[in-house]
């Protein structure tokens, strides 16, 4: 089902135009020769969903949600380490959809998750078919952003398979494309470099542009990625704050995730947790509770044979100086943290909607 983009609650954010020079002929005409192309999703059959509820979160304070599963990985309650946060709100973790039932029935039933935003790209999405499980009583909602046309929402049904879960969503907003995400982060290398680099890649020569372009990105290295994601998904990440946002009005806890929790899943959060003025080192101490889980989970990208050489220790951690130069980038750019949501459409009137519940 599409919907209309006037009556999307996701109004496109403002792109900035790029100059019609040199760099983005050759990014343009290169795009599908960097992964521009998408795998399908896999379709899931059209059936009934129940209905949504409002949901008491009293109880959850008995358990803690970090040390409740033992399938669903990298998981925390943003209140764990932002104390000033009310509990059972806004969760963050890894990719649930391989949950044993003990699992996904303790985060649907005791945790009363009713919203989840999967960050993960097409790609991952169309090697994960774990969700009838996860999901049942549910809807998927997968978001598409258009400059031209705005928002268009595809939606999915998943039957009752257990009628003691409560209804939930799953929002899928793609954080990373390799589309959007690549020629984005040639730009931001050094151009004579990279007009070399992708001359011999028209020519053939996939040795020759890693030679030059990989010390480059080894050397700027997760900084560099976020810096990108956060300029690349403008609209991707005002549509995840609208959704937590909406939840939390209706008293709905939501559950953010990608593949390891870590990357993605750790920049909404720190933005999250920005909207709510908790303090930085509060912050960069709940992102850095993902490192140590020494995996590379970057939409795909990290599985192209053009990154093939590329030292994977750099993109695999989670240091706190990571997220540090990422609100250096934001401050430096934007202004903080606040102006680049107020920028890409979450106003600051939304931001105190959203820190008013949360605190």
């Amino acid at each position: 089902m599409a919907l209309a983009p006037q009556n999307s609650p996701f109004p496109p954010a403002k792109e900035e135009n790029n100059s019609n020079c040199l760099m983005n002929r050759c990014m343009r005409a290169l795009g599908t020769r960097f992964g521009g192309l998408e795998p399908p999703t896999r379709g899931i059959p059209n059936r009934v969903a129940g209905k949504s509820r409002a949901i008491d979160t009293k109880s959850e304070n008995e358990m803690l949600f970090s040390e409740a599963f033992t399938s669903i990985p990298n998981a925390r309650d943003l209140a764990e380490t932002a104390t000033s946060l009310r509990p059972g709100r806004v969760f963050r973790s890894g990719n649930p959809s391989s949950a044993i039932m003990e699992d996904y029935t303790k985060l649907r039933q005791h945790f009363r998750v009713q919203h989840l935003l999967d960050l993960r790209s097409a790609e991952e999405h169309a090697l994960d078919d774990g969700w009838h499980a996860v999901l049942n009583n549910g809807t998927i909602k997968t978001y598409h952003f258009s400059d031209r046309l705005g928002v268009h929402t595809d939606t999915e049904a998943i039957e009752m398979l257990d009628e003691e879960l409560p209804y939930c969503e799953l929002h899928r907003f793609s954080l990373l494309e390799k589309r959007k995400f690549i020629p984005k982060l040639l730009w931001r290398l050094p151009k004579l470099k990279t007009l070399i680099a992708l001359a011999w890649k028209t020519a053939g020569y996939d040795d020759k542009m890693k030679e030059i372009l990989l010390p480059e990105v080894n050397a700027l290295g997760l900084p560099l990625v976020y810096e990108v994601i956060l300029e690349t998904a403008k609209n991707e990440v005002k549509g995840c704050m609208d959704t937590i946002l909406q939840a939390l009005q209706n008293n709905q806890p939501t559950l953010i995730f990608c593949k390891l929790g870590k990357d993605r899943t750790g920049l909404i959060s720190a933005l999250v947790l920005s909207c709510c003025d908790v303090d930085r080192s509060e912050i960069l101490k709940d992102y850095a509770l993902s490192n140590g889980l020494n995996e590379v989970a970057l939409g795909g990208v990290e599985n192209m044979k053009e990154v093939e050489g590329v030292d994977r220790s750099m993109f695999s951690s989670a240091p706190p100086e990571v997220l540090e130069k990422t609100f250096e980038f934001l401050d430096r750019r934007f202004g903080g943290v606040h102006e680049y949501l107020d920028h890409i459409g979450f106003s600051h009137h939304l931001q105190r909607q959203l820190k008013d519940i949360l605190t």
